[in-house]
């Protein structure tokens, strides 16, 4: 009689050996050829041909959109195990959503009858290429193509139909690649802009509160049977210490009990997302429906010259400094009688701004003009763009909380002078910020036609501070915002570099707490940030 021990060491070694021919096959690495071990006719077939010259346009690219609809797109990408695989199935079926089920070309191989039944519920089908390669923008066009065509036979094989829209893993979308898609029959590539797995919601809270704070516009990609690219993480660009990261494979007793646990949780992830998409009023939309959403406002930016691209290349900087203020050249003082319908929108650091006006008005009341203050502790433009709730960081206007835009018209703003928060900077890559600036704009003007709009450079703190950001990423992403503000017309005012030393720091005498925060301005620190929007209005 075999004993339990030695079923689980046979299992174990099965389950190693499975792991080994995965991590093979997922590294493109053929076995040996011979009678006892023949080549598996669905891996890449190298050739020594040369590549086809590729003279046709490329795949059209589907890629997330600047809307101000509440409406996303989703897909999937691989596969887990049959189990998990039809729960998703019955998760779409009951939300009624929408979705592409990107899948290999062996997926479909080893999984028919699941694969079949995706298909046959009404939910599309892409080319996730024969093995899902990922960096196939460094591989030659020849290993591509047949990644895709062979992609292409085996999924029409097992579903009946041809795949129209591919999703590469990991990859550039390069003109080439593009073209070679196309050669083998593809109409587009999906990017998504975001991506989870089985590891990103341990709860329903945290799904809500993570679509809470989503782009509108946004393709997510629920990464199935596989973990995340650093450069998947939403915050990657800031620190990878904190993720949760699989550990290596080992030799247990329960090794079987994980393999089959490990991605288990991917359908409850699912469910949870699917439920706070609901529940924050969106809609979900196929990659190509969601092209049609898009705003137009930005699609024409001004072309900089090379010499303006130096200058805003952040690496051209030993110290978070310019010579020079960005922006509005100086010219002649504005009067309080020029600021009719002025408003300054911002966080924490313009609420100390506001209060040093306050505080001047008692005994000069014309002080500033009628000037006014949107302003919440944690402002940030993406935070100030999600729906208005008890919770949510909105301005109030006569004790109402409301968006900027429509606090903007109640106020009957003539201009606005928009800072970001330094919420914005913890937390959010700069094309996210500039995106979601893109969407404040957007939202302003349709409220407020004829509005004027400033931008306005963030305060760096002290060299004692405490917490996010530095100086360095606030400077950089000053940077940034000045680099948009320059490609679509928009002034900015480069109130930062009054604030700062020659290190790029804000001189403890010109902060309130120095000793906490270290971000927060002085009476003569407000002082100096007004004097330089007066002197630095765009004419």
């Amino acid at each position: 009689m075999i004993s339990e021990k030695t079923r689980r060491v046979s299992r174990t070694a099965a389950i190693c050996l499975m792991l080994c021919a995965i991590i093979a096959l997922a590294a493109g690495c053929a076995p040996k050829t011979g009678a006892e071990n023949p080549v598996s006719t669905f891996l890449p077939r190298y050739t020594v041909s040369p590549a086809p010259a590729l003279t046709n346009e490329p795949a059209d690219v589907y890629g997330s959109v600047l809307t101000n609809k509440r409406v996303v797109s989703i897909i999937l990408e691989g596969y887990s195990d049959d189990a998990s695989m039809r729960l998703l199935i019955e998760a779409l079926k009951a939300f009624q959503v929408p979705a592409v089920f990107f899948i290999s070309g062996i997926a479909a191989d080893e999984h028919p009858q699941v694969v079949r039944e995706i298909s046959d519920s009404g939910f599309i089908i892409g080319n996730y290429g024969l093995n899902a390669p990922k960096k196939m923008h460094e591989k030659n066009v020849q290993t591509n193509l047949e990644q895709f065509t062979r992609g292409q036979e085996q999924l029409q094989k097992v579903t009946g139909k041809t795949p129209t829209m591919f999703r590469s893993n990991g990859s550039e979308y390069t003109r080439e690649l593009l073209q070679t898609a196309a050669l083998a029959g593809l109409e587009a590539g999906v990017l998504p802009s975001v991506y989870l797995n089985h590891r990103s919601f341990s709860k329903q809270d945290t799904a809500l509160s993570y679509v809470q704070r989503l782009t509108p516009g946004s393709i997510i990609s629920i990464k199935l049977g596989q973990e995340l690219d650093a450069s998947e993480y939403e915050r990657a660009f800031e620190s990878m210490d904190n993720l949760a990261i699989d550990p290596p494979p080992h030799l247990s007793d329960d090794m079987e009990e994980l393999l089959l646990v490990r991605y288990i949780n991917v359908s409850q992830v699912f469910s949870w997302l699917l439920e706070s998409l609901k529940e924050e009023g969106y809609s979900v939309v196929l990659p190509k429906a969601l092209q049609a959403e898009r705003i137009t406002m930005f699609d024409s930016p001004a072309a900089l010259d090379e010499l303006t691209l130096a200058a805003l290349d952040e690496t051209a900087y030993a110290l978070p400094v310019t010579g020079a203020p960005l922006g509005v050249p100086e010219g002649p003082l504005q009067s309080a009688s020029q600021l009719s319908g002025v408003v300054l929108v911002g966080d924490s650091i313009l609420q100390g701004v506001e209060s040093y006006v306050a505080w001047r008005r008692q005994s000069d009341p014309g002080f500033l003009g009628d000037t006014k203050f949107l302003t919440t502790t944690s402002f940030g433009i993406r935070s100030a763009l999600m729906r208005v709730t008890d919770l949510s960081e909105h301005p109030k206007v006569d004790e109402e909380k409301m968006t900027i835009a429509d606090a903007l018209k109640k106020l009957q703003a003539k201009t606005v002078i928009l800072m970001p928060g330094l919420s914005d900077i913890r937390q959010y890559s700069a094309n996210s910020l500039i995106d979601s600036i893109k969407l404040m704009i957007y939202q302003i003007r349709e409220k407020n036609p004829g509005i004027r709009i400033f931008l306005q450079s963030v305060p760096p703190g002290t060299s004692m501070k405490a917490g996010k950001p530095d100086n360095l990423k606030i400077f950089q992403y000053n940077l940034a915002v000045y680099k948009f503000c320059l490609s679509f017309g928009i002034p900015f005012i480069d109130g930062a570099s009054a604030l700062r030393d020659g290190d790029g720091n804000l001189p403890l005498s010109l902060c309130i707490d120095q000793n906490t925060y270290g971000y927060h301005l002085n009476d003569e620190g407000c002082r100096i940030m007004l004097d330089f929007i007066l002197r630095h209005w765009p004419t």
